[in-house]
């Protein structure tokens, strides 16, 4: 009878922890975001590059230009009016890449951001993404 308890018992116990590790799990805040960004697409060394030199960065963050320079240097960067987008070229090929002049192109995407960046007061944040999932695209044409 003893015996028949303790299966019991260790099988309420396995039954309670499962639900406890689902919940927890079901509950965390997640990362996946949607971002609509320019396609103007450069790479991490042209941006780093840009950074250093420009006076529009002017009162950059040493730190985060130094995260920066540690990613793979040929990482596609997108931007839009507050951030630029950082991702592999694995995903920035999930995102259909067009240019013209006489339009304004944004493209919309789904994606988890891996970590934020502050390149200093006044200056655009750098979001650092992967698992993008392309959405849509929108296509402003400019009288001309």
């Amino acid at each position: 009878m003893k015996k028949y308890l303790a299966v019991i018992l260790i099988a309420i116990i396995a039954i309670v922890a499962i639900i406890s590790v689902y919940s927890q799990t079901e509950t965390q805040p997640s990362n996946e975001t949607t971002l609509s960004v320019y396609m103007d697409s450069s790479n991490v060394s042209n941006l780093a590059d840009n950074i250093k030199t420009h006076s529009i960065f002017s009162g950059y963050d040493n730190e985060t230009l130094t995260w920066l320079e540690s990613l793979n240097p040929d990482y596609t960067v997108l931007s839009n009016n507050d951030t630029y987008v950082v991702m592999s070229e694995s995903d920035a090929s999930k995102i259909p890449m067009e240019f013209a002049t006489d339009v304004s192109i944004t493209c919309t995407f789904k994606c988890n951001v891996l970590e934020k960046r502050s390149l200093g007061n006044g200056l655009k944040d750098i979001l650092y993404v992967d698992n993008v999932e392309y959405l849509t695209q929108n296509i402003t044409y400019f009288d001309v």
